[in-house]
């Protein structure tokens, strides 16, 4: 884990282990979690969030997300 400060205050904690799925940046930072408690992350140079290791299961099998 690398702290980034400003002065003597933290402001992110980036996780380079851990990369964004969608465009593959180390700058990650932890954003809360979902509803089964697993850590929600958030990639600062896409927007994009997720989670380590999602389950893909389909919650509504009737609403798939693609219209």
């Amino acid at each position: 884990m690398i702290i980034v400060r400003v002065g003597t205050v933290p402001v992110a904690q980036y996780y380079p282990m851990l990369n964004c799925p969608k465009c593959t940046s180390a700058r990650t930072v932890k954003n809360g979690r979902i509803h089964n408690g697993k850590q929600r992350f958030l990639c600062q140079e896409c927007g994009r969030q997720f989670v380590e290791q999602p389950t893909k299961k389909v919650i509504d099998p009737m609403n798939t997300g693609t219209d």
